[in-house]
């Protein structure tokens, strides 16, 4: 029999946690355990959970000092015992034929490990935003870490995995307090084996106090999450122009974010590759030379970085 555990990290969030709590005991297909940890809520969150594993066994409850999302998350994981485990924010929904849709699809599908899928944007008041699913431009399957590298393919909660795939060394990393669950899914994707369900089985919302970062700051996360990838072994053993490609990526990103050194690095680890022309090893040279220039002031780094990326798009 196959068994599911619902893993959510909470932190004064009480209103958005009892909707995203009412929201998973209404699935047709109910989860077998229903795992929430407590990083130090100070709201009357630990009351209400209290009061839920009072009510129904399903629930396990853990309290903790505050340590995290991370944290949270690998206590949530060493306290699962079902065969599927999917992990969740505290204040996301999921349909109510999600968790069904996705074991009835697993049964078919024996050989599949972690399974994600499509997902739709709501607001606050439970609105779609966006009736269109939101979906990576790609749905790769079997190894998929040469595009999982390059991009998230779902929120975390549009994925279910298996839990005799996940070894220790696959925990969440406790440093990372943006995009640590792409990081998740990279490491996972270097041994597992995904599938893609062509489904929304996953209501990702957008609200202002959000967790989730824009911009510059995202640019960061972005830049420090995919820098991992390359440095691990399964990235090796990627094709050139797969190389190539998520090298290229990773530069432009630090670019963005004004890491001209660490651009000149990766770029010129790109340049070793056979597939690197003429014109961007003259790329990488003028990197290499503003790297050397910095510090300048702001308005100006900001400018060389236009004239660079134009330079990255006559040649790439």
């Amino acid at each position: 029999m196959q068994t599911v555990s619902i893993i959510i990290p909470t932190y004064n969030r009480l209103g958005w946690l009892r909707r995203t709590v009412d929201n998973i005991l209404e699935q047709i297909r109910p989860p077998d355990e229903i795992i929430i940890v407590n990083d130090g809520s100070t709201d009357g969150t630990s009351d209400y959970l209290n009061s839920l594993s009072t009510a129904d066994r399903r629930f396990i409850i853990f309290h903790q000092t505050q340590q995290g999302r991370s944290s949270a998350r690998n206590q949530g994981l060493a306290l699962a015992s079902s065969t599927w485990l999917l992990l969740h924010d505290d204040d996301d929904l999921m349909p109510k034929d999600s968790l069904k849709r996705r074991l009835s699809y697993l049964e078919d599908h024996p050989a599949v490990e972690v399974l994600y899928g499509n997902s739709i944007m709501i607001d606050d008041k439970d609105h779609l935003i966006n009736r269109s699913p939101r979906v990576a431009r790609q749905h790769p399957a079997g190894n998929v870490f040469a595009v999982i590298a390059l991009e998230n393919l779902a929120p975390i909660h549009a994925y279910l995995f298996k839990r005799s795939c996940l070894s220790r060394a696959d925990w969440f990393d406790p440093k990372l307090t943006v995009a640590e669950d792409w990081d998740f899914w990279i490491r996972l994707a270097t041994h597992a084996t995904f599938d893609h369900l062509p489904a929304v089985v996953a209501y990702y919302r957008i609200h202002p106090n959000m967790s989730s970062h824009a911009g510059y700051e995202a640019a960061c996360a972005t830049v420090a999450i995919q820098k991992r990838a390359i440095a691990l072994p399964a990235f090796d053993q990627l094709s050139s122009s797969v190389q190539f490609t998520l090298l290229r990526d990773v530069t432009l990103r630090c670019l963005y974010t004004g890491e001209f050194e660490e651009a000149a690095s990766i770029i010129t680890q790109a340049r070793q590759l056979d597939s690197v022309s003429v014109p961007q090893s003259i790329m990488a040279a003028t990197i290499a030379l503003l790297a050397r220039l910095m510090p300048v002031t702001v308005p100006a780094k900001w400018l060389i970085v236009r004239m660079i990326l134009e330079l990255i798009r006559r040649y790439r």
